[in-house]
């Protein structure tokens, strides 16, 4: 039997934490290994998925690769590659803990923080970023486009990059709600990495365990072994910090209640302990942009440009001009979607590891989040528009449904450039 569940979820880390790229690592031939940050939602669907099997009872032996285990893992979480079809993960998000405001119901909040909406741009001297501008020109320009899309930049403010970090709800608001609507708040952006995750160097050393011995055999002899020093980047969470998750579905009755919200789990290089913890509810700024609130104000003045941002990444086989899938074009109106132009990161590279196998997953190149697309709505009336817009909002429109429910693709809307002339 299976029963429609939502769960709201902290994996919290307790030890210094690496994700490895999907490339090998040999001390001697590489001493220096950066962690790639955040966590990909290949491998928090994985940790998602092998805690709940963990917690089923009478418990499972997952080092059983039979025929039979296989199928009754799959029966309860799914295949490998895919998730069952009626199931949606969300995450991760970065998260801290923060206490509520004394007039909140709430206790406490949990404030996400995303990577930056590449149409922000760097102004300099520490001021608030700027918006991107429509810019025209009758001057040539490079485009991966092409010279008949529009340019989006500052021209004239010394804007030339988009800029880069991470950003908590307030700011995430500050950009979709548009030019000129809402302050910046400086406390509310990193560079680097979330303000409560720290970067540590751990030295290793590799073991000479092939010499040989007196009658032939092979001895640990326990000493280093020569050249083979390494440095490991890791990264430490601070207290009451971590990575936010939601799993809602059908899910069997096997799997308790309280699977992803007690106990811990193993994730990242040499396998560091991560708890299970309740998730307090999220900072209101960020659930007032989940639900679209915005998306009305942004109708109502008439305009018809958008960005559609990418919250999470998103493998497409044409970057520049992804499909979306599921969006509400009411015909009866003549709304038409189009996409004027692109903003686009270094693409990444994310693969895994299949637990139920044994094997690495096929490195895929994904577009980052962050990334933006300019989209023009013609045509239709404000409710219409409005409609279009909410069925891109907190939506997973951009690349296959398999990965989508993993919690690839997710998309958010903001307001689209002004246009700053000639």
């Amino acid at each position: 039997m299976s029963s429609f569940r939502r769960a709201s979820f902290l994996v919290r880390p307790v030890e210094a934490m690496h994700f490895g790229p999907p490339r090998s690592f040999t001390a001697g031939e590489s001493h220096h290994r950066k962690t790639v940050f955040p966590l990909s939602s290949t491998t928090f669907q994985g940790l998602v998925r092998t805690k709940m099997l963990t917690a089923v009872s009478p418990p499972l032996d997952l080092n059983d690769r039979s025929p039979a285990a296989r199928t009754r893992i799959e029966k309860l979480v799914g295949r490998p590659d895919a998730l069952p079809s009626d199931w949606q993960l969300e995450g991760p998000w970065p998260v801290a803990i923060k206490p509520a405001d004394e007039w909140e119901e709430e206790d406490e909040w949990s404030v996400p923080w995303v990577t930056i909406p590449r149409f922000l741009f760097e102004s300099g001297s520490g001021r608030a970023p700027l918006h991107a501008r429509i810019i025209r020109s009758t001057h040539p320009w490079l485009s991966d486009k092409g010279a008949d899309h529009p340019l989006a930049g500052r021209a004239g403010d010394g804007a030339v990059h988009s800029l880069k970090g991470w950003i908590d709800p307030h700011n995430l608001e500050f950009a979709l709600a548009g030019e000129e609507q809402l302050a910046w708040q400086p406390q509310g952006y990193t560079r680097e990495l979330p303000p409560f995750i720290e970067r540590e160097q751990h030295p290793g050393l590799a073991i000479n365990r092939g010499r040989s011995g007196e009658n032939g055999n092979s001895e640990d002899t326990g000493t280093a072994a020569p050249g083979m020093l390494y440095l490991l980047e890791r990264l430490r969470f601070r207290w009451r910090s971590g990575f936010a998750g939601e799993l809602s579905g059908l899910l069997p009755d096997e799997i308790p209640a309280d699977a992803l919200t007690n106990g811990v789990g193993v994730v990242g290089r040499q396998s560091r302990f991560v708890a299970f913890d309740p998730l307090p509810p999220f900072h209101p700024v960020w659930r007032r942009l989940q639900a679209g609130a915005h998306l009305k104000a942004l109708v109502r003045t008439g305009r018809r440009s958008f960005w559609l941002v990418a919250m999470t990444p998103a493998a497409l086989g044409s970057p520049q001009q992804p499909e979306l899938r599921g969006v509400f074009l009411p015909q009866d109106d003549g709304v038409r979607l189009v996409i004027r132009t692109a903003l686009i990161g270094p693409l990444e590279n994310i693969g895994g590891y299949l637990i139920a196998t044994g094997e690495s997953r096929p490195n895929r190149s994904y577009v980052p989040a962050g990334s933006c697309w300019l989209i023009e709505l013609q045509g239709g009336d404000e409710e219409a528009c409005e409609r279009v817009l909410r069925s891109l909002h907190n939506r997973h429109v951009l690349g296959v449904a398999e990965e989508a429910r993993f919690g690839y693709g997710l998309t958010f809307v903001g307001a689209g450039p002004l246009d700053s002339g000639r």
